[in-house]
């Protein structure tokens, strides 16, 4: 006999208990999700004034952010201007330097070269006389200023190098803030209308952009800023520090450089006039010499002629005497005859002796006149090589110096 109790699984009680269980579960859920989803369109609603009302409150703050970046950016660029400026008077220093420091060593050229010249003065004219003087003072006077110049010059130079390097940092920074800038304006004009995003895909998918670069606070951000600007500032001030100071210096120089010029010019011109004194006096002597030396001459062959007119006449007196002894066998008898040819032999030796002397005398006269004349030639043509030396070849190369306040 079949017996059907033997299939089945569960009895009705079980089977109503069951149905009633699972309609009251859906039954649940369904209230659930009522309630899910009257609170997601609550939530969406809300949402959306938040995210309107954020939108509004990231744009008004893209909006001072930006009207800071823009202050602190002008900020930079009156500083980047300043220092620029800065930087191009500096540099027209820096060339003043250069051209007094190119003055100054063409005229130590020129004054060294003076100095050779006067190297080449000959016999009593080789003396350190006052332009030998002057122009040795003037030597050492533009190796000093050209050696202060040099240093000045280098000073300036690396403020200048400074300056520039700053230039290019505060340049730097203007590019930075530019960029943020726009950044900036381009974002507060972005809303959800304007701009979407692929769908899907996120552009903030990462953060490891973010990561890379350092943050900073809005104070870090702004203190670097003034730190530039007042680095800016201590450049500039260290600068324009310099301007009185070089153009003091160039005036300076250019003053003593003029001053010391004129003396060694003045010094020129009185040992000229000196020399040339020297040189009138000199010729003069030498006039004299040469007439004396003339007259010296002319009184020396008369002296000669004389000299040889007298000694017939002596010859003769002795002559005559030796005869006038001879007659006498006896002894030589003192009588009239005898002294007479005595006294006039020996008035004829005296004569002879005296023209004689003088014929000598005009003779070592005249040695010395010649040799005072060969003298006075070699002094006076000594002195026409000074001249020359010190007014043709000293002072116009000296006329070549230029000596201006740049």
């Amino acid at each position: 006999m079949y017996n059907s109790q033997k299939h089945l699984r569960t009895d009705e009680k079980i089977w109503r208990s069951t149905n009633r269980c699972k309609c009251e579960k859906a039954d649940r859920n369904c209230s659930y999700a009522q309630t899910v989803s009257g609170k997601s369109k609550v939530a969406c609603v809300d949402k959306d004034e938040t995210t309107s009302q954020s939108e509004q409150d990231v744009r008004h703050s893209l909006g001072l952010r930006v009207q800071e970046i823009d202050f602190w950016k002008s900020e930079l660029e009156v500083e980047f201007e300043a220092l620029d400026a800065d930087i191009n008077k500096l540099e027209h220093y820096r060339n003043r330097l250069k051209l007094t420091l190119n003055d100054c060593s063409h005229s130590l050229s020129v004054i060294e070269q003076c100095l050779q010249f006067r190297e080449n003065r000959e016999g009593l004219d080789q003396i350190f006389d006052e332009p030998q003087k002057q122009l040795q003072q003037n030597v050492e006077l533009l190796a000093e200023i050209k050696l202060l110049l040099r240093k000045m010059l280098e000073e300036v130079s690396a403020q200048n190098r400074k300056n520039s390097s700053m230039k290019l940092y505060l340049q730097h920074i203007i590019d930075d803030k530019q960029r943020y800038l726009e950044g900036d304006i381009l974002a507060s004009n972005l809303n959800h209308t304007s701009y979407s995003l692929t769908p899907g895909v996120s552009c903030f998918s990462s953060q490891s952009s973010l990561l890379k670069c350092q943050l900073v606070t809005e104070c870090e951000w702004e203190s670097r800023i003034l730190q530039a600007l007042e680095k800016g500032k201590k450049h500039r001030q260290k600068s324009q520090e310099f301007h009185p100071l070089v153009d003091s210096i160039i005036k300076k120089t250019a003053r003593d450089s003029q001053l010391q010029h004129k003396r060694v010019i003045l010094s020129f011109q009185n040992r000229i006039m000196e020399t040339v004194k020297a040189k009138k006096l000199l010729e003069m002597c030498i006039t004299k010499v040469i007439e004396e030396i003339g007259e010296i001459r002319h009184a020396f062959s008369i002296l000669e002629e004389e000299e040889k007119a007298k000694k017939p006449y002596l010859n003769l007196a002795h002559y005559k005497l030796e005869l006038h002894q001879q007659s006498q066998n006896l002894g030589i008898c003192m009588d009239k005859v005898q002294l007479e040819l005595e006294k006039e032999v020996s008035t004829l030796q005296q004569a002879v002796q005296n023209i004689h002397m003088k014929h000598q005398e005009a003779k070592n006269t005249l040695q010395r006149l010649e040799g005072n004349k060969v003298e006075l030639e070699n002094d006076i043509a000594t002195k026409t090589k000074s001249l020359y030396i010190d007014e043709i070849q000293c002072l116009r190369a000296l006329a070549n110096v230029v000596i201006v306040d740049h």
